[in-house]
């Protein structure tokens, strides 16, 4: 217990050194006076903390791990988050970033304002702020995301990216030969579907789920903006009405009536008349894409590739809960 508190507590001396190395200006003072360092949940790829500095509290984010070449679904880019937030910065849809540097440190750092508030509960209110800030976030032209990559939606192209991460998990020893086989009729199945698409383009958070969407009850902020992309606007406003992306941090998920207030919102607010139909277009395909990715991660749990320490710190165990709620959704879609 004693050598676990010494290591939290050498780690909070080493937050506390990186801020001050920095010139206080940054962060509004003339000087240090307080610093004071509280520990966030770990990241996948980050460690996260509050900084208080002169009573004023900060987030910190040091990316420790780079994600690896199978991470198709979600990417880890401090260089990414960062631009992205300072493109957004006067949207007020997300935390304010303050500081970033990428080469003075050992590992990169991200630091933004602290987020008021608490992990949202899917209430109409908070739903009705959250599609308004997707919907104002969507609004930023293209040209001015030159530093993101384009994520293609198209159910043709998506179709052969799952084919080729399916023969990859397929080829790894001692897979479950049961949910192995569950995939590959499922994908046979969501083929025949696979048709070439056109749609529009805009930012993408790409991972929104409840802990990533603080509320204070008065105004919502999006956070963890670490895998952005460009895609089809509607890849988001089908993750809001997710149940798969609900049941990754709740216990529930919203009823049919909120998810349609959302919807008539999002319409109301972009013009986007088609989005309900390119959701049901990709819908099985983005279930898929999602289905493969926590597949893979379940396996490493099970074959213990990943950490003890780490596993526990993430809950791993929810991505076989997650992966079966998937599945159980696709077989109603795809008979």
């Amino acid at each position: 217990m004693n050598l676990l508190k010494n290591l939290f507590n050498n780690k909070k001396s080493q937050v506390k050194e990186i801020v001050r190395r920095i010139n206080p200006r940054v962060f509004g003072f003339r000087r240090y006076d307080i610093i004071k360092v509280f520990s966030l949940p770990k990241g996948m790829w980050n460690d996260n903390y509050i900084v208080e500095i002169n009573r004023k509290p900060f987030v910190i984010k040091i990316y420790t791990k780079k994600s690896k070449s199978h991470d198709y679904l979600f990417s880890n880019s401090p260089q990414k988050e960062y631009f992205t937030l300072e493109t957004i910065k006067d949207l007020s849809v997300s935390p304010r970033p303050v500081y970033f540097e990428d080469s003075r440190f050992k590992f990169p750092i991200l630091i933004y304002e602290y987020a008021y508030g608490k992990t949202t509960n899917l209430s109409e209110e908070d739903l009705f702020r959250i599609t308004e800030n997707i919907a104002k976030f969507q609004t930023i032209p293209i040209h001015k995301l030159h530093f993101l990559e384009e994520t293609s939606d198209n159910p043709a192209v998506m179709i052969k990216e799952i084919e080729e991460e399916f023969r990859k998990l397929k080829a790894l020893p001692k897979i479950n030969p049961y949910k192995t086989l569950l995939l590959e009729n499922l994908i046979r199945k969501a083929a025949a579907y696979a048709t070439n698409e056109s749609f529009p383009l805009a930012l993408s958070h790409t991972d929104i789920i409840p802990s990533n969407i603080i509320s204070d009850g008065r105004s919502i902020k999006i956070i963890d903006w670490q895998s952005p992309t460009i895609r089809d606007p509607a890849y988001d406003v089908w993750a809001l009405i997710s149940e798969v992306h609900h049941k990754w941090d709740l216990p529930y998920t919203i009823n049919e009536q909120k998810k349609n207030l959302v919807l008539r919102r999002y319409v109301e607010l972009t013009g986007d008349k088609n989005v309900v139909q390119r959701i049901a277009q990709k819908e099985v395909f983005w279930l898929l894409k999602a289905a493969m990715y926590t597949a893979l991660r379940d396996y490493e749990f099970k074959s213990r590739k990943s950490k003890k320490s780490h596993s526990k710190k993430r809950n791993y165990s929810r991505y076989e809960t997650t992966l079966m709620k998937i599945l159980d959704i696709l077989n109603k879609k795809l008979p």
